[in-house]
């Protein structure tokens, strides 16, 4: 993370910074920036670069979680919404996704290379994301069964996993294989096919 020395830096050129940055990762692989090009758009030198940031990916790992902190901002509307259908939400939850994309392309784009790359890189920087993602699966389907939605017989870690598995599935084919937010139709068709997929298997049916 930063050092309290970036931190107390004036806003404009904190702000200078890391948009020169994400500027860089978002036209770049990780192992392909230059710190030298970075430091001189940024007119710091390199001593200062390293008293801000303990190495380039530092730095990289905050602008990610900065995008992250950005995205939940578009998520929230659903993500506490109580009085959405489970399946509605989950469809909402990717269509907010893709406005954040498309709004947002530069942030994108830093996804969509980092998913591209090294899956190794990319497990890495993500950490202990996936805990969290199946983690987050895990209560959504936990609220859908309180709510007689999802059926009560279904074991939510099991589905939360499968789930996963698929979302990690059809996010790896579209950020691989084409910049996914410049077809909007095309990638929230495929989603929702995965959903109804998903929905057959799990949905409380009428009768049940």
């Amino acid at each position: 993370m930063p050092t309290s020395t970036f931190y107390n830096l004036p806003e404009k050129k904190k702000q200078r910074i890391i948009d020169i940055a994400i500027d860089e990762f978002s036209t770049t692989h990780f192992y392909e920036v230059s710190i030298n090009k970075l430091i001189k758009r940024a007119e710091i030198s390199r001593g200062s670069f390293y008293q801000y940031f303990e190495n380039l990916e530092d730095l990289y790992r905050h602008v990610t979680q900065l995008i992250g902190q950005a995205k939940m901002q578009y998520l929230q509307q659903y993500l506490h919404n109580k009085e959405a259908k489970f399946f509605d939400k989950l469809f909402g939850l990717y269509s907010a996704g893709l406005t954040f994309a498309k709004e947002h392309p530069k942030f994108a784009s830093i996804g969509n290379i980092l998913f591209k790359g090294d899956p190794m890189f990319r497990k890495k920087i993500f950490g202990d994301q996936e805990k969290q993602t199946k983690a987050f699966f895990v209560d959504l389907l936990r609220s859908g069964q309180e709510k007689g939605e999802v059926r009560s017989d279904i074991d939510i870690n099991t589905a939360a996993f499968l789930f996963y598995q698929m979302n990690l599935s059809i996010s790896d084919y579209y950020l691989t294989g084409t910049t996914w937010f410049e077809h909007p139709d095309e990638y929230m068709k495929a989603v929702e096919e995965m959903i109804k997929i998903f929905r057959q298997g799990i949905e409380v049916k009428k009768g049940d």
